[in-house]
């Protein structure tokens, strides 16, 4: 299929670890499109499994070089980092990019996805940042935005219950395919574009957060500046969820575990944290008395996640040092 260059100054940002094959669609789906980006850079985390030499293969094979780059670090930096070391390395190549659309490698870009996105941030000056609608593989949206950053996130996510979600209000909403684009508190990283001088602004992601909960950081640190946060249905992104971090099965990693308890004091103090987690405790009680109301034993938590969460957030208040 032909691509023609449309007059986007958007480059694509993808972080890859172990998951070439993944990143090698992601690519054919963007071309498949018709409409390029000014550029796109891939960065592999220190994967170790010749996923970079495999990706580079496929680009020449596709012949893609000339808006396409590749490369390897020498450690794994996380999400975060990954992300910062791949703009820094897009600045150097496009420096006039005025946007930068972080995608997941478990993603597939779907005809006008980065289109959508650019209109809505030529259409609003005060937009910083523009997220992608999220489908699962069969087609149906994902919750993709948020209203509510706080610890009544928590109490709402360990509930899943829609009375508890009816009596948080406006505190806490779960955005999932709204019928316009409308602003949110916070986006999904894994197809999240960024303004330009909003980047500038604020500075880069937080790389202290190795991953997940970066995405809500960086989002909440843009708010703060005064930019706004915006989901575009009409933008859709689909989303192999977990299978770039495996967290999707088993038990949760400490890396999860630090980033949550790092997001929760760095904006709310020891307190918030606190408060999260007793929310987050009511709301796992909500969802077990539900599950003995309704006879139905839905929602199961992976393996050790309770006594991981009040092991982790107990030892991060008594004073150990977070990695």
């Amino acid at each position: 299929m032909s691509s023609t260059r449309t007059q986007s100054r958007t480059v694509v940002i993808v972080v890859n670890y172990r998951t070439p094959d993944r990143v090698c669609a992601l690519l054919d789906s963007i071309v498949e499109t018709g409409s390029l980006p000014l550029g796109l850079v891939i960065v592999d985390n220190a994967s170790g499994d010749g996923g970079v030499e495999a990706i580079q293969a496929h680009v020449e094979t596709r012949a893609l070089s000339s808006w396409v780059r590749v490369y390897g670090l020498e450690e794994n930096l996380g999400f975060a980092g990954g992300n910062n070391a791949a703009i820094e390395r897009g600045r150097a190549v496009w420096p006039d990019a005025e946007a930068w659309f972080l995608l997941n490698p478990d993603t597939l870009v779907k005809k006008g996805t980065i289109a959508e996105l650019d209109a809505v941030l030529r259409e609003n000056p005060r937009a910083g940042i523009v997220g992608s609608q999220l489908e699962d593989p069969a087609g149906s949206p994902e919750c993709a935005g948020h209203v509510g950053d706080g610890p009544m996130w928590q109490l709402a996510t360990a509930a899943s219950s829609r009375w508890v979600d009816r009596l948080l209000g406006r505190a806490f909403e779960r955005v999932v395919a709204p019928p316009a684009t409308r602003r949110c508190d916070w986006v999904s990283g894994a197809a999240l574009m960024v303004r330009d001088a909003a980047l500038r602004d604020v500075g880069p992601m937080d790389d202290r957060f190795f991953l997940y909960f970066e995405e809500v950081d960086f989002c909440r640190r843009v708010r703060r500046a005064r930019w706004q946060v915006w989901l575009v249905p009409s933008s859709r992104v689909v989303h192999f969820e977990g299978s770039s971090t495996g967290i999707s099965t088993g038990r949760v990693p400490a890396y999860w575990f630090a980033s949550r308890r790092r997001y929760f004091r760095k904006h709310f103090g020891t307190t918030g944290l606190v408060a999260a987690d007793v929310a987050w405790l009511a709301g796992r009680g909500v969802r077990l008395i539900s599950n003995l109301v309704t006879g139905r034993r839905v929602g199961a938590l992976p393996e050790r996640f309770l006594r991981d969460l009040v092991t982790a957030d107990a030892l991060g208040l008594l004073g150990v040092k977070e990695s």
